[in-house]
C-alpha cells in the first residue's frame, strides 16, 4: 500500500523557543504511522523536546511510531531513556517504536546500552 502524503504537516517552533534539535513531522499513511525526525544531539537539554514530539506522535496515531535518527550525531542516557519510555507507552496498545537509520556513533550507544534488545532498529 502506498503512503499518502497529503496529510504531511510540519510542527513549527516559535522563534523565541530554544532549539531542541528535535523536529516533528507527521507523515500519515493508510496505517496511521507517525514519523518523528530528530536532528543534532539528543542529550539532557534536548531530550524533553524529543519526548514532547514522541508523545504527540503516540497520541495522534494508531500504528507504530518511527524515529528517524539519520540526522542525530549524538545521544546520551537521557535520550535513550526517552526512547524506552516511548516504547513502553506504545506497548500496551500493541504498537511499536522503530528506530530508523542511526549513524554509527548513535548505533553504538544503542547497542552498548542494551536498548536494541527492546527496540527495533531499521537500517
Amino acid at each position: 500500500m502506498e503512503l499518502q502524503r497529503q496529510d504531511f504537516d510540519e510542527q513549527q517552533r516559535s522563534p523565541s523557543a530554544p532549539a531542541s534539535g528535535v523536529e516533528q513531522f507527521h507523515l500519515v499513511g493508510l496505517n496511521g504511522t507517525r514519523v518523528v525526525v530528530a536532528t543534532g544531539e539528543i542529550d539532557m537539554a534536548s531530550a524533553p523536546g524529543l519526548w514532547e514530539a514522541l508523545s504527540e506522535a503516540i497520541a495522534a496515531g494508531q500504528g507504530d511510531v518511527i524515529v528517524d535518527l539519520s540526522g542525530v550525531t549524538f545521544i546520551d542516557s537521557q535520550g535513550l531513556s526517552v526512547l524506552v519510555r516511548a516504547c513502553k507507552a506504545l506497548s500496551p496498545e500493541g504498537r511499536g517504536l522503530c528506530l530508523r537509520s542511526p549513524r554509527s556513533q548513535v548505533r553504538q550507544a544503542l547497542e552498548v546500552s542494551g536498548v536494541t534488545s527492546v527496540l527495533t532498529l531499521d537500517d
